[in-house]
């Protein structure tokens, strides 16, 4: 008993020794650590200081070779040269930002293309954010690993391809989406809606390519979401396309660029075997306000499809009285219940509407 006693007791001062050699360790460890850390954080501050008083003073320098200068000085302090060339950059516009351009490709623009594909994600991000200042898109293989990374570098990266809509920019992202094996189509939404017109040429290329039919469709839905009016001829060949998700998305873009001349191309679409792309033909129609359709809007409300009648009575209303008339007459017959009921609908909308206007 005695013994055992003086075995436990002799454990637990071996513990507390150990328990009191790990404390001494773990303070001496925090204390270096803030130690370097306050030394590290104080030696950035001092340089990005400098190198952007170097900077500013470079931008009211007519000195052509100040930037090589500026890169050679500050190559071995690449952070704060980072730091201080990206907060500039928000700042700075026009011929100053192109000062700050030449910089950042002598002194880092080889090493952030490397950070691009960094394991690290604060690297990966700050490297797609000097991208969206200062230099050209990487190639396609690049651009698709940021569109798939966390959010704050996909974001970085978006906001470098809107900055930089040239034409091989363009080419590059439309290589990207078709080479990518499972790609986030709302992602490249995101990224192409806002270039706009500029897609127009490279566009109207991949819509005549051999592609699989869901690039096909994002294709035809951009087409109609800008919309890019003079694609118009070239959507037209997708209108008898056998898969009908494709006629869907060229029918809703047919839609949506509201052109006089689709006028026949939309009746021939209301008429399509598939109620989905009647529905979006019918839209269309209204959105058109052209009487000639009101024949084929009324037929539409006899639809045995809800969706057919309801996009029907929606083209009715845009046609404004001509509409309404038609709705009255419908609504007042006893031949189609289910076409009087969705007319009724639209007339108390119209009601509603005109008794708050």
């Amino acid at each position: 008993m005695v013994l055992s006693d003086h075995l436990a007791h002799g454990l637990l001062l071996g513990s507390l020794e150990v328990l009191s050699a790990f404390s001494l360790f773990l303070i001496g460890f925090i204390i270096l650590y803030r130690y370097f850390s306050a030394r590290r954080q104080r030696r950035f501050e001092y340089h990005y200081n400098r190198i952007t008083e170097e900077l500013l003073e470079m931008l009211t320098n007519p000195d052509p070779e100040a930037p090589e200068t500026i890169a050679a000085r500050n190559k071995n302090y690449l952070e704060p040269l980072t730091h201080a060339l990206l907060d500039l950059a928000r700042r700075i516009k026009g011929p100053d930002r192109e000062r700050l351009t030449a910089v950042f490709r002598l002194a880092l623009e080889t090493r952030i293309r490397k950070d691009l594909c960094s394991p690290f994600l604060l690297r990966r991000l700050t490297a797609a954010r000097l991208l969206e200042f200062f230099s050209e898109l990487p190639e396609p293989e690049i651009i698709r690993h940021l569109l798939k990374d966390k959010p704050p570098v996909r974001l970085a990266a978006i906001s470098a391809i809107s900055r930089s809509p040239s034409t091989q920019t363009i080419s590059y992202l439309f290589q990207a989406l078709e080479t990518d094996p499972s790609p986030n189509y709302q992602t490249y939404l995101e990224i192409f809606f806002p270039l706009g017109e500029a897609l127009e040429n490279e566009l109207r290329s991949a819509l005549k390519r051999p592609l699989p039919p869901e690039l096909t469709t994002f294709y035809l839905e951009l087409a109609g979401l800008i919309p890019l009016r003079k694609l118009y001829p070239d959507l037209l060949s997708f209108i008898n396309s056998e898969n009908k998700e494709i006629r869907i998305r060229a029918a809703r873009a047919i839609s949506r660029m509201e052109l006089p001349e689709s006028l026949p191309v939309l009746i021939k679409l209301a008429q399509d075997p598939a109620w989905e792309v009647q529905a979006q033909a019918l839209l269309g129609l209204g959105r058109l306000k052209k009487l000639e359709a009101i024949p084929v809007l009324s037929q539409a409300m006899r639809s045995p499809h809800w969706h057919v009648r309801l996009n029907a009575k929606e083209a009715l209303l845009l046609l404004g009285q001509p509409g309404i008339d038609c709705l009255q007459k419908i609504s007042q017959q006893n031949e189609d219940r289910f076409a009087a009921d969705m007319a009724k609908m639209g007339l108390r909308e119209y009601q509603q509407l005109y008794q708050k206007v």
